[in-house]
């Protein structure tokens, strides 16, 4: 296996002083874990959201249409894009840097697939 094959993505958890790492991204693509588990406790998706800039900006970005995000609009600046993942009955959140190769995040359901 490639090292371009697959990425390894950090997690940051919010509630918490260290990061755990996450493979999250699968063939290609990055998309958010099913479910968190967090001291002896899982806690299945909620939601996503797609920043422009550190989450703590706020600069969360609406979908373009109903498939997705075309993330080459976002890539003229300097700043990162961000997917952070969401879960019931937690503040603990999965925070991933969206690799510059990416140029689309599309919905699938209850998630988003970034490739």
């Amino acid at each position: 296996m490639s090292r371009t094959s697959y990425i390894y993505i950090f997690c940051f958890l919010v509630t918490t002083t260290f990061a755990v790492p996450v493979f999250a991204q699968t063939h290609g693509a990055l998309r958010c874990p099913a479910t968190l588990t967090h001291q002896a406790k899982s806690y299945p998706l909620s939601r996503f959201s797609i920043f422009d800039g550190a989450p703590e900006e706020l600069a969360d970005l609406i979908p373009d249409d109903d498939t997705g995000w075309k993330l080459d609009g976002y890539r003229s600046t300097a700043r990162k894009l961000y997917l952070v993942c969401t879960y019931e009955n937690t503040n603990t959140t999965a925070r991933f840097v969206i690799p510059e190769n990416m140029k689309f995040c599309a919905l699938k359901g209850k998630n988003v697939e970034c490739h």
